[in-house]
């Protein structure tokens, strides 16, 4: 189906908060499984960044240009440079936004790669922060709740979901109001 990325709630719940800090209300979010994050849960990698204020307290320097070089060379010759640059100069604004909501991600290892201060598994708090910013700020998580189609006019315009229920009937079709990026 067009919803099989293994990181989609992750993103959904994600661009759910920010459309609540944006002024958004009446947010819906569809959860295929049981749970929220579904494999994100078990994601043990971190955030690279450079010009965090961890590394400012830890006395460890990198530059936008040093993480760019490294993603490309660890990318084999697959890796986008303007990808890596994008990432580069945007993850600190990741690790401030979460900061923001007490998730610290200090421990830095090797020389960039920030991970939650408490020893958490890297998923499993990315996850939690977003859930919890969710629920509290009333945006409902529908779980077991797989979306199965989009609902598009002729423009390929976006108008709606349609949902399977937890006995796999087709459930309710919810008309999508706005377009939020997820990235």
């Amino acid at each position: 189906s067009f919803l099989d990325s293994k990181r989609i709630s992750t993103l959904v719940l994600r661009a759910a908060v920010e459309a609540h800090e944006q002024g958004a209300d009446n947010i819906l979010v569809l959860e295929k499984m049981s749970f929220a994050g579904g494999s994100t849960t078990m994601a043990f990698g971190g955030f690279n960044c450079t010009n965090s204020r961890f590394m400012d307290e830890q006395g460890k320097e990198e530059t936008p240009v040093m993480l760019v070089d490294k993603i490309v060379k660890n990318g084999a010759g697959f890796a986008d440079v303007d990808m890596a640059g994008i990432i580069a100069m945007e993850t600190p604004k990741v690790i401030e936004w979460l900061d923001g909501f007490g998730s610290e991600w200090g421990k830095i290892r090797y020389a960039d790669l920030h991970c939650p201060t408490d020893g958490t598994i890297p998923g499993v708090e990315l996850v939690k922060v977003l859930k919890e910013q969710a629920e509290k700020n009333g945006i409902e998580i529908r779980y077991n709740s797989p979306a199965v189609d989009l609902i598009a006019d002729e423009s390929g315009r976006v108008s709606g979901v349609q949902v399977k229920d937890r006995r796999n009937f087709l459930e309710e079709t919810y008309e999508v109001c706005e377009a939020i990026d997820a990235g």
